[in-house]
């Protein structure tokens, strides 16, 4: 062998052997990594898996509030969803949720519904880490012909007490005729209505307010209260009964946004109007009924939208009609979530899981993210 192919020989010697230890080192790197990676995802897990199993259950002490809670839990039994349990834990900061749970790592709490879509449950979009906030800030539009007849009047009602503290930023109040309590006049919603995510209309003539079919189309919320002059215009005819002092009704089933149950007593004490279809694409439903005045709450669908008409906003019974109110109020106007966006948080990994809870019979998703 000649002295130059010597040369060639032990270079190519030593390049193999330099390029088998780097690939050595290589792999030994991420071997260890991966291993790293799967102790950390396991880690992850358990926290998930510690954070589920304490929601599934009722907590403790079993009435706990947020300032007395010692083990967090968002259920009654029979995996369903306890509305109070779930505002109060949200009230939580991140830090006093971190210590119930006992966990190190971040995490949040979130909810879908049908085809994996983020949904709010009583209003409630997640909870969790502060930069991971699924919900967005909130307004309400209130409309009245007149708002020295109005019952829930905004300006002094106890139904909207603390609900900038839940998230509704505003609560404007809209008039026919010009007042110190109105926020604008009629044709000012109406050039403003999508700018809200609820309307409450109380005593209100909506045909003064075109675009609220609009509004009902896309599938935003809405309460009409009292008595209305606009049901011709979605196909039902009004025989309107005025009643003096006060009538119960039964109801038939629960509303999606109160604890009313059914075979329960609503007492009103105002106007019973009743309502009848004539338009076979509108879907109505009835949720409570007097024999002696006809229909006293119901909901009926127009396109996309379903519309809650109270025949009265004065109500004497259950006592706790109005948190119950105020608690459905806050839950329709969060009627959607903000998809969830991880770039919001610095991480390198993420494990998610799932439970099954129950809303009003309703199958809801429950998600727990934990990530390091």
């Amino acid at each position: 062998m000649s002295r130059r192919s010597q040369v060639w020989y032990m270079d190519f010697i030593m390049s193999f052997f330099i390029f088998s230890v780097v690939i050595v080192i290589f792999m030994h790197f991420i071997v260890n990594k991966s291993e790293e990676s799967k102790v950390v995802q396991d880690q992850l897990l358990t926290d998930a898996r510690i954070i589920s199993n304490s929601l599934m259950l009722p907590g403790y002490p079993l009435n706990w509030d947020h300032t007395n809670v010692d083990r967090i839990g968002i259920t009654d039994k029979n995996s369903k969803f306890n509305r109070t349990k779930l505002l109060e834990f949200q009230k939580l900061t991140y830090s006093e949720m971190r210590k119930r749970f006992d966990v190190p790592h971040d995490f949040m709490i979130f909810f879908e519904g049908d085809n994996r879509k983020s949904v709010p449950v009583f209003g409630v979009c997640s909870v969790g880490h502060p930069d991971m906030d699924l919900s967005s800030k909130r307004k309400i539009a209130y409309y009245t012909r007149n708002i020295e007849d109005a019952v829930l009047d905004p300006d002094s009602h106890e139904v909207y007490d603390d609900l900038d503290e839940m998230g509704i930023t505003a609560v404007d109040t809209f008039c026919e005729e010009g007042h110190t309590k109105c926020n604008g006049l009629t044709a000012e919603l109406e050039n403003d209505l999508f700018d809200y995510d609820l309307l409450i209309v109380e005593n209100g003539d909506l045909d003064l307010v075109p675009s609220f079919l609009s509004w009902a189309e896309k599938g935003l919320p809405t309460l009409l209260i009292g008595d209305f002059t606009t049901a011709g215009m979605m196909g039902m005819n009004v025989d309107h009964t005025e009643t003096v002092g006060s009538t119960d009704a039964i109801m038939a089933k629960e509303l999606p946004f109160l604890d009313l149950t059914a075979d329960s007593m609503i007492s009103m004490n105002h106007d019973y109007v009743v309502l009848t279809n004539n338009d076979p694409n509108v879907i109505v439903e009835t949720y409570a009924t007097s024999d002696e005045w006809g229909t006293g709450i119901m909901a009926w669908t127009y396109s996309d939208g379903t519309i809650y008409h109270f025949s009265s906003a004065d109500i004497l019974s259950p006592p706790d009609f109005y948190d119950q109110l105020k608690l459905g109020i806050y839950d329709l106007a969060n009627h959607n979530c903000s998809k969830l966006d991880l770039s919001a948080v610095d991480y390198s990994n993420v494990v998610k899981l799932s439970r099954f809870l129950v809303k009003k019979n309703r199958v809801i998703n429950m998600v727990i993210l934990t990530w390091d």
